[in-house]
This record gives C-alpha cells, sequence and structure tokens, in this order.
C-alpha cells in the first residue's frame, strides 16, 4: 500500500529547490563581480566591466534575499514540524 504524499511537504520541497537556485545564482553572481572587479582594477579599467559588475551585483542581491528569507521560513517549518510530532 502506497502512502499518500502530503501537498504541504511537497511545496517544501519545492521551495527548498528553488532556495537552492536562488543561492547558487545569487552566490554566483557575487562571485563573478567580485573576480570581475578585481580583474578590473587591476589589468584594465573598463566602462563595461564596472557595469556587467553593477548589472551582477543588482541579480544577485534580487536572487539572493528571497532564497535566504524562504530558506529560514522552510527550515523553519522544518523544526515546527519535528518538535510538534509524537
Amino acid at each position: 500500500m502506497t502512502e499518500a504524499i502530503d501537498p504541504v511537504i511537497q511545496k517544501r520541497q519545492q521551495i527548498k529547490r528553488l532556495v537552492r537556485l536562488g543561492k547558487l545564482v545569487g552566490y554566483g553572481s557575487f562571485l563573478v563581480a567580485t573576480i570581475l572587479l578585481l580583474v578590473n582594477q587591476f589589468v584594465s579599467s573598463s566602462s563595461a566591466a564596472e557595469s556587467s559588475i553593477l548589472i551582477l551585483l543588482v541579480i544577485g542581491s534580487i536572487a539572493l534575499a528571497p532564497a535566504i528569507v524562504f530558506g529560514y521560513a522552510a527550515k523553519a517549518a522544518d523544526r515546527a514540524d519535528r518538535d510538534q510530532s509524537w
């Protein structure tokens, strides 16, 4: 007999996958922006690189902020489920 999957748990797993993707995009954008900044600073200075750094920082912030918030929310929900289980 197969057990039915709880839709709340299923939705939480989907949120966790999106959180991982958001953190990957956010932190990856910050990493690339940092590397680009260092290369731009020490090798050559160009306005195209500076624009790219700004765009990467904005993308990283937009992706990372909700990922962090929803990540904490999912962990808190898991913790609450564990504490309430008998």
